[in-house]
């Protein structure tokens, strides 16, 4: 056979009516067919079977052996079959039954592979019935709190319990009276505190006027201190707080609170080398407060722009400069998601991240900028800020999560959520699924991929401490 098995396939394809295979060089093959070009990697059999079966027919023909060095270079293997679906090659243009075929190949490919990529873009794109039982439809994260009677059934002198916050929904001082009576907790500030942190049913205006009352203040400080900031950039950890309680009216009161909120949070955030001091974090958090006033308040017409805001908070007295990226950051946070001062009202209270990541969609591959919460454990995907219902919900128990190269050059920051192995059914086999993320920048995909390992590691840790 004279000239190379490039050219003699080529040859042999030029009579066919799917197009002209011709090699880029050893390590892809490049098959164009009815005006479409698509680039396969010789190691996925499946995604350029067309072109290795045409190649087979022809080396056939001819005899050729394939342990030739040329025919080595299509890795060509003989126990391979033709898959259901297979489109057929014929003119034209490509039509829709083409598409089906091409979509049901992927669909296949991704089956046999062991691991099948799940879509949380739009609604509707997981069959319920078939859904892996990590994905929850349409979850709530709205703020209300269970009732009293609900959260307490059955709990040890539960009655006395549920006594004692009817009396502090009213008095707060009898309610702790009545339970220092009944020893539900010691006398001092560190107990009362983690009990009154670990009661469901708590009118959170009393509780707020309680613990900012001036001979309350070593309870508000230990209060303060149960309240976990870990991984919660700035404006998060302030909605977390105004979450605990309502915030009172009087300014000496709202002094103490704040007081307390930026001791704690500077303790986490020296790392951040955003705030020198906690005088940074006090006045930050005041200044927060006035643009979510102004941004969300409608009586408010002339609204603060953002180079007024980064103006006007940029330089603390006492404190260093504010990076300006920091507060731009701020600025859009706030204007996206309205705090909300009344606890009831909130949306994803214990949320530790919230943004704009990108996932892929089913139909084109394409990707499509959703809103993502990470809080409790479990990752929300929401279509916009301040929803309190999401499209759906990926519960972290058992999953891992990596970086991921997706292949895609406008999407180098990928991270991959695995979900454990779920079958079906008792017979089916079980499989596991993914689900792709996209961060805007490397910064924050390391982000976002530490704080998701972090509930991850603090979900097994929880199994295990229940065993």
């Amino acid at each position: 056979m004279s000239g190379s098995l490039a050219s003699s396939v080529q040859r042999a394809l030029l009579f066919s009516e799917t197009g002209v295979m011709q090699f880029k060089d050893s390590n892809q093959v490049v098959l164009e067919a009815r005006n479409e070009v698509d680039f396969y990697a010789p190691e996925d059999l499946w995604s350029h079977f067309r072109s290795v079966e045409l190649c087979s027919e022809f080396l056939d023909s001819t005899q050729l052996p394939l342990e030739t060095p040329s025919a080595q270079k299509l890795k060509l293997s003989t126990t391979v079959k033709s898959p259901r679906g297979v489109i057929s090659p014929r003119r034209g243009a490509v039509t829709k039954r083409d598409k089906k075929q091409k979509k049901q190949l992927r669909r296949k490919k991704s089956v046999d592979n062991g691991s099948i990529e799940i879509f949380l873009s739009k609604s509707g794109e997981v069959n319920k019935k078939t859904a892996h039982s990590s994905i929850l439809f349409a979850p709530r994260g709205s703020g209300s709190s269970a009732s009293p009677k609900e959260s307490l059934d059955g709990a040890e002198n539960a009655e006395e319990l549920i006594k004692g916050i009817e009396l502090f929904n009213t008095k707060p001082r009898k309610g702790i009276a009545h339970w220092l009576e009944h020893k539900f907790f010691e006398n001092n500030a560190e107990e009362i505190a983690k009990f009154l942190s670990s009661i469901d049913g708590l009118d959170k205006a009393q509780l707020g006027e309680y613990l900012s009352e001036e001979d309350s203040f070593p309870i508000l400080g230990a209060f303060v201190r149960l309240i976990d900031f870990e991984y919660m950039d700035f404006d998060l950890a302030l909605r977390k707080f105004l979450f605990c309680f309502r915030m009172p009216g009087e300014a000496q009161k709202i002094d103490r609170c704040m007081k307390n909120f930026a001791s704690h949070y500077f303790s986490y955030s020296q790392s951040d080398n955003v705030f020198e001091n906690e005088l940074a974090v006090y006045a930050m958090a005041f200044g927060t407060i006035m643009l979510n006033t102004d941004a969300h308040n409608s009586q408010v017409r002339n609204k603060m722009t953002e180079r007024q805001f980064i103006d006007n908070t940029q330089y603390i007295e006492g404190g260093e400069k504010i990076p300006s990226d920091f507060l731009t950051d701020l600025y859009r946070r706030i204007l996206d998601e309205e705090i909300m001062l009344d606890p009831e009202k909130s949306c994803f209270p214990e949320a530790i991240m919230k943004g704009w990541l990108c996932l892929r969609s089913r139909g084109n591959r394409h990707w499509k900028a959703k809103w993502v919460v990470l809080s409790g454990f479990s990752i929300y995907i929401c279509k916009k800020p301040a929803e309190n219902v999401a499209l759906y919900g990926i519960q972290l128990d058992g999953c891992s999560v990596d970086t991921f190269d997706a292949r895609d050059k406008t999407r180098k920051n990928c991270l991959c959520i695995t979900l454990p192995p779920d079958a079906l059914s008792e017979t089916e086999i079980p499989r596991s699924s993914f689900v792709l993320l996209s961060t805007q920048t490397a910064e924050d995909l390391d982000k976002w991929k530490t704080g998701i390992k972090a509930k991850i590691y603090y979900c097994q840790k929880k199994k295990l401490e229940q065993l």
